[in-house]
C-alpha cells in the first residue's frame, strides 16, 4: 500500500512539473512574438532578453528534475556470500530469502533458523550429532537449537546436560527439554505394524511440544534426525534457496545418489490411489510395511521428474524437513492422530494440503543416512 502511495504521490507530482513546463513556454512563445511591437526601447529590450534567458536557465532545470524522476532508483550492489553455494550471490529481500533470477539473495540480513531434533537413547549416535551440526555453514547469530529428550535408558539427557555449555557458546540460543512420554519399543521391533501408530503418534506429540518450547521469532524450521551420517555444510544455504514453503530432504542410503532410505517422502500414482480406496477408515498404513505394496514413488525415483531439483510431494519424512515457521504458526503441525490413512510427518503432509500448502521434495540436496 505504501508503495502504490508514493507512485500515485510521484504520478501527480510529474503532471505538475509538466504543465508548469507547458504554460512556461506557451508565455515564453508569446513574449517572443510581440517583442518587436511591445519593446520600445533598448532598456526594455534588454530586459526582455534577460527574462527570456531565465526562463530557458528554468526550462532547463525542470527537464533535468523530470529525468531524474523518470530514472529508476539506484540499486545497492550485491555482495558476495562467503558461505553461500558456488554462483549464489546475496542481494536484498525484506522478510530474509527470495530467489532473483535463480540466486539466492538476501537482504544483507539471512533469515533466522531453528534447527529441531527430538532424541530417545541416542548416546550412540549423538557425538557424530554434535559433529554434524557443529558443521553447518549458517551465521550463528542468525542459527538456534531445539532438543527434545524423553524416555531415555542410556544416559542421553545427562550427555546432553554436559554438552549444553558448549551449545551456548556456539549457537544464538539453546533450548534443552526433557520430557518423558512413557513409551518404550525394542530398537528392531520399532517398525513393525502393531507398534508403528502408537510410537509415530509419540513422535507425532514429542515434535509439537519441542516446537512449542523452543519457537520463537525465527523464520525457518528445519526438523533434522539425530542419528543422519552427514549432509553437506551448506545444506541451510541451498535448501532455503529453493523457497518452498515446505522441503523434505532426499535422506539416501550410504552414499549420494542412492535410492531413499526415508521412505516417508513420496507421492502418489494412479496405482497407489486405487489402492487407497482399499484402506479402512482410521486406519494408518507405513511406507516399507512387510508384505504391502502402495505403488507410490519415492524422492530416489523422482529425479527425472524433478524441475530445479523440486518434485511435489503427498506424504513427508523428517529425516531433514525444512519448514517456513510462518506454516507452523499458521497451525500446521504433525498430527498424533490418523489423518486420510496417515500419521506423524506424512499427516503433516496431509494437513499441509488442506491448509493450501504444497510440500516439495529435494532431488539435488541429500543426507546420507547409514
Amino acid at each position: 500500500m505504501a508503495l502504490a502511495r508514493q507512485f500515485r504521490v510521484g504520478m501527480a507530482g510529474l503532471f505538475a512539473i509538466v504543465l508548469f513546463v507547458v504554460m512556461l513556454m506557451h508565455f515564453v512563445y508569446m513574449g517572443v512574438l510581440g517583442q518587436g511591437s511591445l519593446v520600445a526601447h533598448k532598456g526594455a529590450e534588454s530586459a526582455s532578453d534577460g527574462l527570456g534567458a531565465a526562463a530557458l536557465a528554468k526550462l532547463s532545470e525542470i527537464e533535468q528534475k523530470i529525468d531524474e524522476l523518470k530514472a529508476p532508483p539506484a540499486s545497492k550492489s550485491p555482495t558476495k556470500c562467503p558461505s553461500c553455494p558456488p554462483q549464489t550471490v546475496c542481494s536484498s529481500s525484506q522478510d530474509g530469502v527470495r530467489i532473483i533470477n535463480g540466486n539466492f539473495k538476501s537482504e544483507g540480513v539471512l533469515p533466522k533458523i531453528l534447527l529441531l531434533s527430538p532424541m530417545r537413547d541416542s548416546v550412540r549416535d549423538i557425538e557424530r550429532y554434535f559433529r554434524n551440526i557443529y558443521s553447518i555453514d549458517y551465521p550463528r547469530e542468525r542459527f538456534s537449537i531445539g532438543i527434545l529428550e524423553g524416555d531415555s535408558h542410556d544416559g542421553t539427557y545427562e550427555r546432553l546436560k554436559r554438552e549444553l555449555p558448549e551449545l551456548k557458546k556456539k549457537f544464538h540460543s539453546v533450548t534443552l527439554v526433557k520430557r518423558d512420554l512413557h513409551f518404550s519399543v525394542a530398537q528392531g521391533a520399532r517398525h513393525l505394524h502393531n507398534v508403528q501408530t502408537q510410537r509415530r503418534a509419540i513422535i507425532a506429540k514429542a515434535r509439537n511440544e519441542l516446537l512449542v518450547r523452543a519457537l520463537t521469532d525465527e523464520d525457518w524450521v528445519f526438523w533434522l534426525d539425530m542419528d543422519v551420517a552427514r549432509f553437506e555444510p551448506n545444506i541451510l544455504h541451498r535448501a532455503i534457496a529453493k523457497d518452498k514453503d515446505i522441503l523434505s530432504i532426499n535422506c539416501v542410503f550410504q552414499r549420494y545418489g542412492a535410492r531413499s532410505y526415508d521412505l516417508n517422502n513420496w507421492q502418489e500414482t494412479d496405482q497407489s490411489l486405487k489402492i487407497r480406496k482399499t484402506f479402512q477408515k482410521g486406519e494408518a498404513v507405513f511406507e516399507g510395511e512387510a508384505g504391502r505394496e502402495f505403488h507410490r514413488r519415492h524422492l530416489s525415483e523422482l529425479r527425472d521428474q524433478a524441475k530445479d531439483g523440486l518434485v511435489p510431494l503427498d506424504g513427508v519424512g523428517g529425516c531433514g524437513l525444512l519448514v517456513r515457521a510462518s506454516v507452523h504458526r499458521g497451525g500446521v503441525v504433525f498430527p498424533p492422530f490418523v489423518l486420510d490413512n496417515a500419521i506423524e510427518t506424512e499427516a503433516f503432509a496431509t494437513a499441509a494440503k488442506l491448509a493450501g500448502v504444497q510440500p516439495y521434495g529435494s532431488t539435488d540436496i541429500e543426507i546420507i543416512h547409514e
